[in-house]
């Protein structure tokens, strides 16, 4: 009787183990949403920006990892740039805080370049501005800029 109480014991500690190893990866992955196209920009010529504002969860409830990306589209629909800003925030329910920041830069088509980039985080704002060259004739000229940012509520909010 002992003996089976004992097996009984370690079948079900060994489970035990075996469901908590497998629903930790679940708790910590991070998860990638979108929430949706924030702002579309229409130019006469054809062309668009559009701006999109997204966010990670990761595996702590206290921390949100957002980006807001910006792609410029030439009057034939295809990408030509895109500009994306990171932003990393702790929040806790009565303030919050931006910790980094960062960008990325995608170029669709040849002769695009980044002339000037400032990106800065500071309470809990990420922001970055970005001029965008162009080059023709073997002269780059500002052909594009991004503007954008990211606000953290104290509840994990972004905007």
């Amino acid at each position: 009787m002992r003996r089976r109480l004992l097996r009984l014991c370690s079948l079900m500690f060994s489970l035990l183990i075996l469901f908590s190893a497998l629903s930790l990866p679940a708790l910590c992955a991070e998860t990638t949403h979108s929430l949706g196209t924030a702002k579309v920009i229409y130019y006469p010529d054809g062309s668009r920006e559009e701006i999109v504002l997204g966010y990670e969860s990761g595996g702590y409830r206290s921390t949100v990892t957002g980006h807001i990306t910006k792609t410029f589209y030439s009057s034939n629909d295809e990408p030509v740039w895109r500009v994306r800003l990171n932003g990393s925030f702790t929040y806790n329910g009565v303030v919050s805080n931006c910790t980094n920041a960062y960008i990325t830069t995608t170029f669709y088509q040849s002769g695009w370049s980044v002339i000037s980039e400032n990106t800065t985080h500071n309470a809990n704002v990420a922001a970055t501005h970005v001029e965008l060259g162009k080059r023709i004739l073997g002269i780059v000229h500002t052909a594009g800029y991004a503007d954008l940012s990211i606000t953290c509520d104290k509840d994990g909010n972004l905007s």
